[in-house]
């Protein structure tokens, strides 16, 4: 089985922004630090797609989170330094929303500046992970607790060894995860059961070029569905893009029609009906009529009872922290938040002194 030769100061579980934000601040603090991440790629939500490749018109979507409206300082200030750099940009003002007739779209009463970038919304993820050291498609399935710290295995094999752990991962994944340790605490395990999570549904369409004119028309770039019994979103997402050649949409369902048909054995069928749900909703009929069509099932779409806390540390004998979009929020933004006050936390049990935004030298 493979492993590591020593033991690193801290492991990271879950390559999303809380973890990728924490681990960074850490190295850059001098910790050895790895993360462990069960997918291909790192952002968790901050997901973006590839839809066709190059020889046919590349495209993409964000099929997780549709845009960035920071409201701390210091996570305008990272979004900011990423649009210096040509990364992000300001993608509208205005976020559209259903009327009270079928098939009418209204504007908002305000306006406020939504980011996204033209790479995909994962472009914040690829800056913050510069320099990480992060194991893809490694999915952690046991925790050792052993007189030099934690062992850490992967479903794949991989074993590290750390005398800290965070884990920075959806609760209902760090319970499983937790849970069959000796020494948790009941406190800790009640707190992260406390924590219920949304599921969500997202169609993915990429539409015939004939239809890029109509969409470039369009009035709105992005719609909130309120009144709407099933859909929660619908976004024009190749608006996001640099000189697109053919319209690219997400539509999202909500909470209600997630949890009724996350299971549906006919993923393309659900799809489908978002589609059809939202041609008709918006009025533009050729929304229902796809070239392509993907569909992605989120189990853990937003937390609907976050914590207050940032982070949560628990009553081990090692140093157990847990941090995610969970604590303190439920958006990317306080997941950003609670990596940054755990890293803080960690250094201040660790070395005794507060840790400064450090992140910024590999933005630089």
């Amino acid at each position: 089985m493979p492993s590591t030769q020593f033991p690193l100061d801290i492991v990271v579980i879950g390559a999303g922004v809380a973890g990728i934000t924490c681990a960074q601040q850490l190295r850059l603090a001098g910790y050895s630090v790895e993360l462990v991440e069960k997918s291909r790629g790192m952002g968790g939500r901050l997901a973006k797609r590839r839809l066709t490749d190059a020889s046919a018109g590349a495209t993409h979507a964000d099929h997780g989170v549709c845009y960035l409206k920071p409201k701390d300082a210091t996570f305008a200030r990272l979004v900011q330094r990423l649009c210096d750099r040509g990364a992000m940009a300001v993608w509208t003002e205005k976020i559209h929303e259903l009327g009270a007739v079928v098939g009418e779209v209204v504007p908002p009463q305000s306006r406020s500046a939504r980011y996204a970038s033209p790479q995909g919304i994962n472009a914040l993820a690829k800056a913050m992970s510069k320099d990480l050291t992060i194991h893809y498609q490694q999915r952690a399935v046991a925790l050792h607790s052993q007189a030099e710290g934690w062992e850490i295995e992967t479903d794949q094999g991989l074993s590290l060894k750390a005398k800290a752990l965070v884990i920075a991962v959806p609760t209902p994944q760090a319970i499983a995860l937790v849970e069959p340790l000796a020494d948790l605490d009941d406190e800790t395990l009640a707190q992260l059961k406390s924590v219920n999570y949304s599921k969500s549904i997202a169609a993915i369409a990429v539409y015939d070029p004939e239809h890029q004119a109509t969409a470039a028309q369009l009035p709105w770039q992005g719609i909130n569905c309120y009144r709407h019994e099933s859909l929660a979103w619908v976004g024009l997402e190749s608006s996001k893009q640099l000189n697109p050649q053919q319209p690219v949409v997400v539509v999202h369902s909500n909470m209600a029609f997630g949890e009724a048909q996350f299971e549906a054995e006919d993923r393309q069928a659900v799809g489908q009906s978002l589609l059809e749900m939202a041609a008709k909703a918006t009025g533009e009929a050729w929304l229902a009529q796809p070239e392509i069509l993907q569909v992605h099932r989120w189990g853990y779409a937003f937390p609907q009872t976050p914590l207050s806390e940032p982070y949560v540390e628990a009553k081990t004998n090692l140093p157990l922290w847990f941090a995610g979009d969970w604590c303190g929020g439920d958006r990317v933004e306080s997941a950003f938040l609670s990596g940054l006050a755990l890293a803080n936390q960690i250094n201040q049990q660790l070395k005794g002194e507060a840790l400064p935004e450090l992140f910024w030298q590999v933005l630089n």
